[in-house]
């Protein structure tokens, strides 16, 4: 069984978006870690904002800092680029931003890049949101492969998607889209709304977990660790039993930490700090 130890974790600047990204890799240095994963939207980085500095620049500020790049997320929650869109221009244009993406992950050496399926729609019948998911979702593992670069589609829960929300959904992706450069992106926050465990995941995938998204939550809710009531020890338990060696994000959402997102952070991995390192009986 492998030990879960504290160089896993991964920070994130999605709860840092009112503060520079110079505070942000000042923060993630402070607090010890030693990667994390690059959210990409305003006001740090995004590939479609001109007012955005270039991607080699933050290539350059990232080597400057030491840290590593765990994975490459795009703001995909509240953007206009649905992987399910129905228009052809708007796939167009989601075609052109997700490789924009992967194009920043291979440029900052991250082995892995982040998407989901998309929303689909709540008033269509499921499979065509689905066919449309799957469509560009296929042309993204052809451009993933070109960049070598790994995609982990996340989960999410079943109020956010009606789509990739779940175990069973997960299962249904990961035979549609079966390649070396395809896994998941397993979030604690929508496996305990749906009840269920990592075990469950790894059970049904194995190697095929390529990140986790590990969070607090009650069960969801984005929380950092301590204000939730999410069993730690069982997540670490599994993660361990199961040898799993990836990347660990903590990705903070509550709005309730942008005032103070260092102290946030530091709060939650005062709690993690108590197990960690961690390794199952």
């Amino acid at each position: 069984m492998k030990t879960i130890t504290r160089d896993q974790l991964s920070n994130m600047n999605l709860i840092y978006s009112k503060y520079s990204f110079e505070y942000f890799l000042e923060s993630t240095q402070k607090l010890g870690f030693k990667q994390f994963e690059f959210y990409c939207n305003i006001p740090h980085f995004s590939s479609v904002y001109s007012s955005t500095r270039d991607i080699d620049t933050y290539a350059r500020m990232i080597e400057k800092s030491g840290l590593q790049v765990s994975c490459v997320t795009p703001e995909q929650a509240f953007s206009c680029y649905n992987q399910c869109a129905k228009e052809e221009k708007s796939r167009k244009a989601g075609i052109d931003y997700y490789k924009a993406g992967m194009y920043a992950a291979a440029a900052l050496h991250s082995p892995y890049f982040l998407t989901g399926i998309g929303a689909g729609f709540y008033d269509e019948p499921i499979e065509d949101s689905w066919n449309r998911g799957f469509e560009l979702a296929e042309e993204l593992l052809k451009i993933a492969e070109e960049y070598h670069v790994k995609i982990g589609w996340e989960i999410g829960c079943t109020y956010v998607t009606p789509l990739l929300n779940g175990l069973e959904s997960s299962k249904k992706v990961m035979k549609r889209l079966d390649s070396p450069y395809s896994g998941l992106t397993v979030d604690t926050c929508p496996v305990c709304f749906e009840h269920l465990t990592l075990q469950d995941y790894f059970d049904a995938f194995g190697e095929k977990v390529f990140h986790i998204h590990l969070n607090d939550g009650i069960p969801d809710g984005f929380l950092t660790w301590g204000d939730g009531k999410q069993p730690l020890e069982q997540h670490l338990a599994d993660l361990s039993r199961n040898d799993f060696s990836g990347s660990m994000t903590l990705e903070l959402g509550d709005a309730s930490y942008l005032k103070k997102p260092h102290e946030s952070v530091k709060r939650g991995l005062d709690t993690l700090y108590k197990y960690l390192p961690y390794t199952a009986k």
